[in-house]
């Protein structure tokens, strides 16, 4: 009996201690006491301890009552150190828990951060290569336009060119839009079968057709240019601000996303 009441009494100091600690935290953690005094409150009440098991252990000499254990006062201060090394490896193993899931939400938030910023500077060069594809989409609109162009194909009146030199200068147009032509389908091929693209090549090759004339008939190329360019000049704007708009939205369109 007598050993079943110590132990009774042993346990009942740990669960005192373990008791202690916790109110002390939980009065720390309702009134906000500093950390240095919440310290201290904890290393007082550790160091009370011992004192308390000596003076139990002398009350039972003085009053002689004694509990006939197995084990002396020493026993149990050892008992208490031992106790006291487990709640410390059990605090540095939460401390250590607490550390690595802390450290792995910062590290998931860095990463999570990392990832906006990567994906930000993947839109902002993304959208640099289509705005850089949408400007040679307009300077090959702007090289079609030359040859619905009279003062770029005849020249000031003048110069008085020559048809050959006509001739000359709608070949180079048709060349340069063709060269255009062939970049765009290589770097956009999803509009490489707009029918903007065949419709400039008909027109351009009738205007070679028309220049096709010897110098006796310059005159009457003339004329066939100028009656090309009144019936198809409106179709041609019209024509170009469909394929720009549409040309836009297919490069574009993933930006509203």
């Amino acid at each position: 009996m007598n050993r079943l009441i110590c132990m009774l009494a042993l346990l009942g100091l740990v669960t005192g201690s373990i008791i202690v600690f916790s109110a002390t935290y939980q009065i720390q953690k309702k009134h906000k006491i500093p950390f240095k005094t919440f310290g201290i409150g904890i290393l007082l009440s550790t160091l009370s301890v011992p004192f308390l098991i000596n003076e139990l252990y002398k009350l039972g000499s003085v009053i002689g009552r004694r509990y006939h254990t197995l084990w002396e006062a020493k026993d149990v201060l050892s008992f208490y150190g031992s106790f006291l090394a487990f709640l410390g490896t059990v605090a540095l193993g939460a401390l250590a828990l607490f550390q690595n899931q802390k450290f792995k939400q910062e590290n998931d938030l860095a990463q999570s951060r990392i990832e906006r910023i990567n994906s930000k500077l993947f839109n902002l060069e993304n959208n640099r290569e289509k705005e850089k594809l949408f400007e040679i989409y307009f300077s090959y609109l702007d090289e079609t336009q030359k040859i619905f162009d009279a003062t770029y194909i005849l020249g000031p009146p003048e110069e008085k060119r020559s048809i050959i030199k006509v001739f000359s200068t709608i070949k180079n147009c048709h060349i340069s839009i063709l060269s255009k032509k062939r970049r765009l389908i290589f770097l956009d091929q999803g509009n490489a079968d707009n029918d903007f693209f065949q419709y400039i090549e008909e027109k351009a090759n009738h205007l070679t057709e028309i220049t096709m004339l010897d110098e006796n008939q310059s005159q009457d190329a003339v004329s066939q240019l100028f009656k090309f360019w009144i019936k198809h000049g409106e179709e041609y704007n019209r024509k170009a601000l469909v394929f720009i708009t549409e040309i836009h939205n297919s490069i574009f369109r993933n930006n509203k996303n």
